[in-house]
C-alpha cells in the first residue's frame, strides 16, 4: 500500500473507531463520542476524511461480495483498492 504522507495517522484513527458501524459508514455522532471518549479533537477536515474512508472502505466491501474479490480488511491492504481511497484524501484537501 502506498505512504499516505501527513495522514497516516486518520487511517490509524479509522481503524481504533471501526471502519463502519452496522454495515453503514460512521456517522459524525459516532466520530464525536470516539472523540470523546479518547480526548481527541478532530478537525472538521480531519472528520470529513474518516467518515470519506469509512464510506470507500463500505463500498469496497460490498464489491468484495463478488466471487474471487478481497475483503478490505487490514491484513488484506495491499488488495485495498488504494487509487479510491487516494482520490478521496485529494477531493477532501480540495474544501
Amino acid at each position: 500500500m502506498p505512504t499516505i504522507e501527513r495522514g497516516e495517522y486518520l487511517v490509524s484513527y479509522l481503524w481504533d473507531i471501526g471502519p463502519t458501524s452496522d454495515s453503514s459508514p460512521l456517522t459524525f455522532s459516532e466520530l464525536r463520542a470516539w472523540q470523546d471518549t479518547m480526548g481527541i479533537e478532530l478537525k472538521p477536515w480531519e472528520a470529513q476524511i474518516i467518515r470519506r474512508l469509512s464510506c470507500d472502505y463500505l463500498s469496497e466491501s460490498h464489491k468484495a461480495t463478488k466471487r474471487n474479490s478481497p475483503a478490505p480488511a487490514p491484513e488484506f491492504a495491499p488488495n485495498i483498492n488504494t487509487k479510491t481511497v487516494q482520490q478521496s484524501l485529494r477531493a477532501l484537501t480540495q474544501l
